[in-house]
């Protein structure tokens, strides 16, 4: 005998024909007839039961979800004592009785059968009362996106219709529509719906717990899962709407995580019957269910599991496929098993947000962690999609803060290079100094990406050809000659290719020495430009009687002078500003004063590296000491003129050799330079014969 729920609110196929569920097909037939004549039911409904009747998957379907009240007499005695044992007042008392024999006698399918059938009426009973609580306060402008609790609902829809009573106690008026949600208390929505989907699980997965009580034709009991599984996910999915429909966003939220709830139950209990876990019970008899997670939470048997899952794990027996199958589970078993749902479907923010909500001790834990990592780099990936590279890029940098035992962030090598590599595709169109910014980032992230590190070697190349070859142009225009601004293009475009060269471009050695070749002309360019600004400027400072401005503004020039430039062009610039230092003279100067004005002139231009100027001022100086003068001060000329002499012989000939090898000069200049040097240092040696590193330079240029 089949006994219909009492918050089964529609009626069955039986009601509409008025027959008994045990009614075979001929009995169904005649039944049609009486009930359109009846005029209760309107005739789509009585067809629709006719039709459901005559199906065998229908109609096993429609009884599954109908008590088997002769099977379960032990626990109900008679149809009466039944509807009054599940009605609203007394629907939790029976759900808990029911599950205590339950775990005395774990696996009683008949209690297990009852119990799924308790909490999935009652879930779907409870999600239409909180809807049309909901819609009532939306209608008048009441907005619930907070709220959860229906006893919470209850007191603001009786505030609106001006009734002060409190959920949980007697209500005195039977037509108020508010009378039975007031009237009783039962579980939070949420809890109500993970126990239907704990029970429901185990009926979909293990159709023995009912199949008895249906046709046991062929496909009929496969059948009749699948269509179990596809409606309890719709109705999950239609009460996911309709509360997001409402204000009720909190509760449009919590179905949506019933529904990863219910994911996570199916494929745990998948695995728990491919792996063929069993149970026992009173007879000793073993039984192979498939059971979540929440079933095995409600039956108290989840540690028990765990346990035994560790242990099979530990022991590393079976097969490869068998001990994966363990790991799973263990891993879906453990508490963090919605997060890890949240993972699977790709909704990084929302696994992001569970995790931390988590305790400090929980969030500590390496499962934990190694979830967080990949939860950071599905969103950092994902903003990376968006164009988002900066958000991206602290995303990963957290997740590589995070990285231990796990291999999340090893194993996301591919997914990150793949999305970059996108990106930077985007970038390098219209703004290439980005995509290398953001290549940089990455590979300092992501070691051992040869593709990223090999399209930044392009991108070096490529953006450092652009630099330098902007240039030339300019060198071609007619209004305007090249400045520092151009060097530093050179300069910035030879970096790239050195960058570029070292990430493995071969095409940027090539290029790097032209680069260098049109830096030097450039310089060239840029300081003779310079210098001949310095020789306008000294002519007018001349020309306005400023001797001394004239004679610094020249000494500036003499110093920033290239080395590869005429020796002729740097003796009339040296001339030109002794003909200014002349004018600038303070009329009749003591011979004593002329000389340390010269000697310090003299080290002026040693400080700036003009070692010939400094050889003329000393010279000067040599000459115009008195013959009967201090013998202290001639010796200290002599031995400041070797010092010059040596250094400006040095420098001559480095200054020539460097051009040789650039091949700007010719072998024989180089021979020249050295003949000139060995001069000055044999002048030098003679002024100051106890000066090793006189000696030493010119044993040097001997040898040459």
């Amino acid at each position: 005998m089949l006994l219909k729920d009492p918050l089964q609110l529609e009626p069955t196929p039986y009601e509409i024909l008025n027959i008994d569920p045990s009614a075979d097909a001929a009995t169904v037939k005649k039944a049609m007839g009486p009930a359109i004549m009846a005029r209760k039911y309107d005739m789509q409904s009585i067809q629709m039961a006719n039709r459901t009747l005559l199906d065998p998957e229908r109609r096993a379907y429609n009884d599954l979800l109908m008590y088997p009240v002769d099977k379960i007499q032990s626990v109900i005695q008679a149809e009466a004592q039944a509807g009054l044992m599940l009605s609203l007042e007394n629907r939790m008392a029976t759900a808990e009785t029911w599950r205590k024999q339950l775990l005395a006698d774990f696996p009683d399918f008949v209690l297990l059968h009852a119990l799924a059938l308790v909490w999935y009426w009652w879930a779907k009973y409870e999600a239409d009362r909180h809807l049309a609580i909901v819609h009532t306060l939306d209608s008048k402008g009441v907005r619930v996106s907070q709220i959860t609790r229906k006893d919470t609902l209850v007191v603001k829809v009786a505030g609106l219709e001006g009734c002060d009573h409190q959920p949980g106690s007697d209500c005195s008026n039977p037509d108020c529509p508010w009378h039975h949600d007031c009237s009783y208390k039962g579980l939070q929505l949420y809890e109500t719906w993970e126990k239907a989907i704990a029970y429901m699980t185990l009926l979909i997965y293990t159709p023995k717990v009912w199949e008895e009580q249906v046709d046991g034709q062929d496909g009929v009991v496969e059948s009749v899962c699948e269509t179990l599984r596809i409606q309890f996910e719709a109705e999950l999915t239609n009460l996911n709407k309709g509360f997001a429909a409402t204000s009720a966003s909190s509760l449009a939220g919590q179905f949506q995580q019933l529904l990863i709830d219910f994911e996570t139950e199916r494929k745990t209990a998948s695995l728990m019957k491919g792996v063929r876990f069993t149970f026992n019970n009173s007879t000793s008899k073993a039984f192979s269910l498939g059971t979540g997670r929440l079933l095995m939470r409600e039956t108290e048997r989840l540690a028990t599991v765990r346990s035994a899952i560790d242990g099979g794990l530990k022991a590393g027996k079976g097969s490869k496929t068998f001990l994966n199958s363990l790991n799973e589970l263990q891993y879906l078993l453990s508490p963090f098993a919605n997060i890890a749902q949240q993972l699977n479907r790709e909704r990084w923010s929302h696994a992001l947000d569970m995790i931390n909500a988590l305790t400090p001790e929980e969030q500590s834990q390496q499962e934990v962690r190694n979830m967080k990592v990949q939860a950071l780099i599905g969103l950092g990936v994902q903003e990376m999609e968006l164009g988002k590279e900066k958000a991206a890029i602290q995303y990963w940098q957290e997740a590589q803060s995070l990285q231990g035992q796990g291999d999340h962030w090893a194993s996301a090598k591919d997914d990150i290079q793949r999305e970059v590599l996108k990106r930077v595709a985007v970038l390098s169109q219209r703004d290439s100094e980005a995509a290398i910014t953001l290549l940089e980032q990455v590979i300092d992230l992501v070691e051992g990406c040869e593709q990223l590190t090999s399209r930044l070697g392009t991108l070096y190349f490529s953006a450092g050809i652009d630099l330098i070859n902007s240039v030339p142009e300019v060198l071609n225009e007619s209004d305007r000659l090249p400045d520092e601004r151009d060097v530093e293009k050179i300069n910035r475009g030879i970096a790239l290719l050195q960058k570029a060269e070292a990430n493995g471009d071969t095409r940027a050695t090539t290029q790097l020495r032209t680069a260098r070749e049109l830096r030097d002309q450039l310089d060239a360019i840029v300081v003779m430009q310079e210098v001949n600004r310095l020789r306008e400027a000294a002519v007018e400072s001349a020309k306005a009687g400023h001797w001394d401005q004239a004679a610094s503004q020249l000494l500036t020039a003499l110093s920033i002078l290239p080395p590869a430039a005429p020796d002729e062009l740097r003796n009339t610039i040296m001339e030109e500003m002794r003909i200014c230092e002349s004018n600038a003279r303070p009329p009749e100067p003591t011979q004593g004063d002329e000389i340390d004005r010269l000697r310090v002139k003299a080290a002026q231009a040693a400080n700036d590296g003009l070692w010939g100027l400094a050889v003329n001022y000393l010279e000067q100086a040599q000459d115009k000491c008195p013959f009967f003068g201090s013998r202290d001060v001639k010796k200290q000329i002599q031995k400041d003129l070797a010092f010059c002499l040596m250094r400006d012989a040095v420098s001559d000939f480095n200054r020539i050799a460097e051009r040789v090898k650039d091949g700007n000069a010719a072998y024989y200049e180089l021979a020249i330079a050295i003949g000139e040097a060995r001069e000055k240092l044999e002048r030098a040696k003679k002024l100051d014969p106890k000066n090793p590193d006189i000696q030493s330079n010119l044993d040097a240029i001997k040898r040459l």
